[in-house]
């Protein structure tokens, strides 16, 4: 009798264990996809392409940057990429950069002296990409690239399209009549540069004070309402440069651009 309960028992427990067994199996394996988880959106394509997201992100960031009103008349002066930089303000030279970029395959550091805005017209001048320091004294005159936007607009203006820049070019003037010195000499000198970018892809505008024969660059108001732009660029080599004389008409029919090599 008693080596029956014995049996009895041992085979109740067998089954119980049996049981147990079974149970902790099927917990475990229902278990299973919840662990694997996180290890399959490891290798999911869409985590694998993470930082390109991340990147188009930041790009359509700069894309949609918010462009502020501009009051082209209040605007009195040209103020540089550098003066920018020294006051950390330079995200709408940046994104004025970015469409030139974009829009014209554009390469090269953006020239902080050379780069220019007054109120929404923005003048950005690139480094040429060459390295200047291998240039021998005969080599030729390194030249920037440079383009004009108008940011209220988000449109790069095209080579020769003078038309379009009819209210920087009438606001200028009109400040430059009631300036004197050195700031009537930096408004004027600033036109010249954008008239350069527009005729011939470059912020190019002689300046040299101890150069009699090659002056500033002259505004002079005419008949019926005329004004005339006239200075200098530099072209050649560097031992041996050549200068140009630039004359940028300005009348109520339109502005015309004219360039002549010194001697013709």
């Amino acid at each position: 009798m008693k080596k029956m309960l014995a049996v009895t028992c041992c085979l109740i427990v067998g089954v119980i264990l049996v049981a147990g067994i079974g149970i902790a199996c099927h917990s475990k394996s229902s278990s299973a996809p919840a662990a694997d988880t996180p290890a399959d959106n490891e290798i999911k394509p869409a985590e694998a392409s993470a930082p390109n997201a991340g990147s188009e992100e930041k790009s359509d960031a700069a894309a949609e940057i918010e462009i502020p009103e501009f009051d082209l008349q209040n605007e009195k002066e040209w103020v540089s990429y550098y003066e920018d930089s020294e006051l950390g303000t330079t995200k709408l030279f940046d994104a004025a950069a970015g469409m030139i970029r974009e829009a014209k395959g554009v390469t090269g550091k953006i020239s902080p002296f050379e780069s220019a805005h007054f109120a929404n017209w923005y003048l950005v001048a690139f480094e040429p990409v060459s390295d200047p320091g291998v240039e021998m004294l005969d080599g030729g005159i390194s030249s920037n690239m440079a383009y004009l936007v108008d940011l209220s607009q988000k449109k790069v203006i095209e080579r020769d399209d003078f038309n379009s820049i009819s209210p920087l070019v009438k606001r200028v003037i009109e400040v430059a009549g009631q300036k004197t010195g050195s700031r009537r000499d930096m408004l004027i000198h600033g036109l010249a540069t954008v008239v350069s970018a527009l005729a011939m892809g470059v912020s190019s505008c002689y300046d040299n004070p101890g150069d009699q024969a090659h002056p500033k660059a002259t505004l002079e108001s005419a008949a019926d309402s005329q004004y005339v732009l006239k200075y200098y660029i530099i072209t050649g080599g560097q031992q041996y440069p050549v200068f140009k004389s630039c004359t940028f008409t300005i009348t109520n029919d339109g502005m015309q651009f004219k360039l002549e090599q010194e001697g013709d």
